[in-house]
């Protein structure tokens, strides 16, 4: 009885590690994307020359994209008639591109794996949203998903890294089921050619270094642990999936939003039991260092901390996340040519006109009523500068900006993006809040200047 139920064990096992790689299989789990409109990605290797003849097979309606990035002269020449040729003999629509992948290097600082990558997905994306495709397709197979396992693994990406090259909402990848040998068996089978790539057996390639002296080596002596693997890298997709959720429904604990503003609470962070991973799993997509965050946190208030895309501000009960084109530090001056113009639209919507009369008060705090021969006409738009200060309409003496944003309690990110609009040193208007008391427009003034904010 032991004996039968192994051997029913091992069955269930190989039929469900060991899918058979045909049109069929592919026909019908795809079926509802393949009936698109698809661009395949074609390097002329055996992967994707299968993956073409499965397409032309199954009457999918689809083109193909060749890169040439002009890397091994004659070799990816040769290559890319080859594809071309093929694409003319059945009538497939072929888009080609010849890449200066040595200048992109030169100019972008990257290594010739991610300068490749970027320039052919680059490609990718316009030729998508010219000819209208639906779906890229990619011959990346198991033993591709293995590879990068272990890349990740060694840089430290975390379950992120670690789940593989999923499918998304207009990238296909119908061979990620097979591993190499199943594919390389396929196409000898059906006859189909297909060119090798010289420069997949330089060792100085990490991918290149990872497949031919540690995947290989495991595979040779354990050729069943590229199909235990796929099962682990769907165990590992569904848990990034439940840890995703996790870790989003603790941070909705954590966090509140506010327009283009994510204010963190520093409080309850602080309480949070394995920090350094929920830290992870949030701040590093977006590029920050997870050790720095937890130090931002521990510190006191007026810290900031940036990525390239966003920028964490640490106030005394917040930590704030923003993108950071919405904070604006720079000390831009912008000329404000009341005489020519009667509107601007950077770095808000404002504009002016003269009047002979005050409306009745309250003035509303979008509107700004100046005494024209008071400011002149030499106004600029700026930012606040340490030590500034001016006296508001309604109360008395003088108020420095910065008590005066304690007082209105702007956040940080409030006060840095709060526009002043200045006569040389001196403040005119808190814009869209308050007027200097010196410069406004009274019932007795003549000339008077009346701004508006739109927006």
């Amino acid at each position: 009885m032991y004996k039968l139920l192994k051997f029913a064990h091992s069955l269930t096992f190989k039929f469900y590690m060991i899918e058979t790689l045909c049109p069929e299989f592919i026909l019908n789990k795809y079926q509802p994307q393949l009936s698109n409109k698809l661009l395949l990605a074609h390097s002329g290797g055996v992967d994707s020359s299968v993956l073409c003849a499965i397409l032309k097979d199954l009457n999918c309606n689809f083109s193909i994209a060749h890169c040439n990035f002009k890397l091994r002269g004659a070799e990816s020449d040769i290559q890319a008639y080859h594809i071309k040729a093929w694409c003319a003999s059945h009538g497939i629509s072929c888009y080609y591109q010849d890449f200066a992948t040595k200048a992109h290097m030169k100019y972008s600082g990257k290594n010739v794996q991610l300068a490749t990558r970027e320039l052919r997905y680059k490609w990718f994306k316009i030729l998508m949203e010219i000819h209208g495709f639906q779906y890229l397709l990619t011959a990346h197979h198991l033993n591709d998903q293995l590879e990068t396992f272990l890349i990740n693994s060694f840089r430290g990406t975390g379950i992120t890294g670690l789940k593989g090259m999923p499918n998304n909402h207009d990238i296909l990848r119908p061979l990620l089921s097979f591993s190499k040998s199943q594919i390389i068996k396929y196409a000898q089978k059906n006859q189909i050619e297909w060119l090798e790539d010289s420069s997949n057996n330089d060792l100085s390639y990490k991918r290149n270094f990872i497949r031919h002296q540690v995947v290989k080596t495991i595979l040779d002596n354990e050729p069943k642990t590229i199909y235990n693997f796929k099962k682990t890298i769907n165990y590992l997709a569904q848990t990034y999936d439940f840890v995703t959720q996790t870790t989003d429904d603790i941070r909705k604990t954590v966090s509140r939003k506010e327009d283009s503003l994510e204010y963190f609470n520093i409080s309850i962070m602080r309480k949070l039991k394995h920090q350094e991973f929920l830290f992870f799993c949030w701040f590093n997509p977006l590029g920050f260092d997870v050790k720095e965050v937890l130090k931002l946190v521990a510190t006191t208030s007026g810290k900031n901390l940036f990525s390239k895309s966003h920028r964490l501000t640490r106030t005394r009960k917040y930590l704030i996340l923003s993108e950071k084109g919405i904070l604006r530090v720079d000390e831009e001056k912008i000329k404000l040519d009341i005489e020519s113009i009667a509107k601007i639209h950077q770095p808000f919507e404002m504009q002016w006109e003269s009047i002979n009369q005050l409306p009745t008060k309250p003035f509303p705090v979008n509107k700004a009523y100046l005494d024209l021969e008071k400011i002149g006409h030499d106004l600029y738009l700026g930012k606040n500068k340490p030590g500034q200060y001016f006296y508001p309409t309604s109360m008395k003496g003088k108020k420095s900006l910065s008590k005066y944003f304690r007082d209105l309690k702007l956040n940080e990110f409030q006060k840095v993006n709060q526009w002043i609009l200045y006569r040389g040193n001196q403040v005119i208007w808190v814009v869209g809040k308050r007027v200097d008391r010196r410069f406004a427009a009274t019932d007795s003034t003549n000339n008077i200047l009346m701004l508006e904010l739109l927006k």
